[in-house]
């Protein structure tokens, strides 16, 4: 099960158990439905942060920190992208999620759930190249109401 912690920069931290490691989460919270923002090579789903600060009004934000990234546990092997995949269906069952929105940046994680898990997604868009903060603007007006 998820556990949360301390709040962080307007969010909660939580961890879970998934696909045999522990994923740590920044999370929005809210009766709203959930969008899960994959960060991309080398960063951590704090580097999403500008995206969470634009679409908390309209969306529970949950940034995890892929497998050996950020403050999740890194396993020696295991860095493919269905492994990558599989711990974000994972995360997604585990904080039972109700048909999610992913948002990919880079790595290609969030492609690779829609494929293996498409009757539970609700929308998929995937930011190529750097993040910048004009893209949580990008973010939200592709996904507002």
């Amino acid at each position: 099960m998820a556990k949360y912690g301390t709040s962080l920069a307007n969010c909660t931290s939580g961890r879970c158990q998934a696909n045999g490691i522990d994923i740590h989460f920044l999370r929005t919270g809210g009766d709203k439905p959930p969008l899960v923002a994959l960060h991309g090579l080398i960063g951590s789903g704090a580097c999403l942060s500008p995206v969470a600060r634009t679409l908390k009004g309209d969306f529970d934000v949950i940034l995890p920190d892929a497998r050996g990234h950020g403050q999740s546990s890194g396993p020696v092997s295991g860095y493919s992208y269905p492994e990558l995949a599989a711990d974000v269906i994972g995360l997604i069952e585990k904080l039972a999620l109700d048909q999610p929105i992913l948002l990919g940046h880079s790595m290609g994680g969030a492609d690779r759930c829609r494929r293996r898990q498409p009757a539970w997604i609700g929308h998929f868009r995937a930011r190529p190249g750097r993040p910048h903060i004009h893209q949580s603007r990008v973010a939200a007006r592709g996904f507002r109401k």
